[in-house]
C-alpha cells in the first residue's frame, strides 16, 4: 500500500484519535489557534524585568508554582514585541513546556543532561528551577547549537555547558554518569505541522513509526548515562500514543531490566486534559505519566510527560 502524504493524509489519519480532527476548519481551531506564551525571565534578571514593566505600564502576574515565570500581561495583545526581549531578560515558551521540568525536580547539586536541548527553552527553565545544578546540553545539529549557545551566553548561564553529539552515542563518553536525564525527544509536533505548510505537505503516517523507533533506540541508550536510581524524564509534544504511551509500554517491555516507571503523581495546574480515541492502553504507564491534549479552550500546548529510574 502506498505511503500518502499531505493534508489529506493528516485529516484522515488523526481524526481516527480526535473528533475535532474531522475536518480543516475543526483542526484550524485547535492546532492552528496560536496560545499565549509564558514569560520565563533570566534568573538574575527578574527585577531588572519588573522594573522596566512597571515603567511601561504592563501588567505583572507570577505563576507562583514556578520561579522566575510570569504570565503573557493582559493589557498586551499577543505577538506585540515585549520591552525587554532584545535585552535578553527573558525566553517565551508555552506553559506546557515547563511539564517536563517541573517533573525533572533539578536540585543544586545534580548533573543533568538535557540531550535534545535546542533551542535551549527547558535548558533555561532547568537553571531556573535547579539553582546551581551543572547542565551539559546537547543537540546534534550545528545550527542549532549554534543558536542554543548565543541563547545561553546572552542569559549569562554559567552552569551550563553545550555539547554538540549524536545523543543516542553519548553513553560511549559518558556512561553512569548523570544524576537526571531530560529527553525532549524528536517528535511528531503536528501543531507546528499545521501551522507550516512545506511540513504539512510532507507529513506521511510512516514519519510516526519512525519517530517512535528513534524514540525507543534514544531512551534505551540515555539510560545508559544515568547513574543506578537516576531519572529520566521523556517527554514529547506528539498527539497520538505511538509516540507517548506505547514508546513507554514498550520500554517496559523490552528493558525491564534496565528502567521502570516512577508515577508522576499530581501536576501542578490543571491540565485541561482532553480525550482521545485509539488502542486500549496500560492503566499502570497512563495513571503514571502527565498528557496535556489541545482544545479550543484551553491556551495549553500538546505534550506529554513520563519518568524512568535507572535500576
Amino acid at each position: 500500500m502506498a505511503n500518502k502524504t499531505g493534508k489529506d493524509a493528516f485529516i484522515s489519519y488523526y481524526s481516527n484519535f480526535f473528533d475535532w480532527a474531522r475536518n480543516e476548519n475543526q483542526i484550524d481551531k485547535v492546532l492552528g489557534k496560536k496560545n499565549k506564551p509564558i514569560i520565563l525571565v533570566t534568573p538574575n534578571k527578574k527585577e531588572e524585568l519588573i522594573k522596566l514593566w512597571q515603567q511601561e505600564s504592563l501588567t505583572l502576574k507570577e505563576l507562583g508554582y514556578f520561579p522566575n515565570a510570569f504570565y503573557w500581561p493582559s493589557n498586551m495583545p499577543l505577538g506585540e514585541k515585549l520591552p525587554g526581549f532584545d535585552k535578553g531578560l527573558f525566553y517565551l515558551m508555552n506553559e506546557s513546556s515547563l511539564l517536563p521540568v517541573i517533573a525533572l525536580a533539578p536540585k543544586a547539586n545534580d548533573l543533568i543532561l538535557d540531550a535534545c536541548a535546542a533551542p535551549g527553552g527547558k535548558t533555561l527553565a532547568t537553571c531556573s528551577l535547579g539553582g546551581s545544578c551543572k547542565i551539559i546540553a546537547n543537540d546534534r545539529s550545528a545550527k542549532r547549537v549554534s543558536r542554543m549557545q548565543a541563547l545561553i551566553n546572552s542569559m549569562h548561564l554559567k552552569n551550563v555547558k553545550v555539547i554538540r553529539r549524536s545523543a543516542e552515542i553519548i553513553f560511549k563518553t559518558h556512561p553512569n554518569l548523570f544524576d537526571k536525564v531530560l529527553l525532549d525527544a524528536p517528535c511528531s509536533s503536528e501543531k507546528h505541522v499545521w501551522q507550516n505548510k512545506n511540513e504539512l505537505v510532507k507529513w506521511s503516517e510512516s514519519k510516526i513509526k519512525r519517530n517512535a523507533q528513534n524514540q525507543y533506540m534514544l531512551i534505551s541508550s540515555l539510560a545508559l548515562t544515568l547513574k543506578p536510581g537516576g531519572r529520566l524524564i521523556y517527554s514529547t509534544c506528539a498527539l497520538t500514543p505511538e509516540e507517548n504511551e506505547l514508546v513507554v509500554e514498550r520500554i517496559l517491555n523490552k528493558k525491564e531490566y534496565l528502567l521502570k516507571v516512577v508515577s508522576l503523581g499530581t501536576p501542578p495546574f490543571p491540565l485541561s486534559k482532553a480525550e482521545f480515541k485509539g488502542p486500549t492502553l496500560e492503566k499502570s504507564v497512563t495513571q503514571a505519566t502527565w498528557r496535556v491534549l489541545p482544545s479550543e479552550e484551553s491556551e495549553l500546548d500538546p505534550m506529554f510527560v513520563a519518568m524512568f529510574e535507572r535500576i
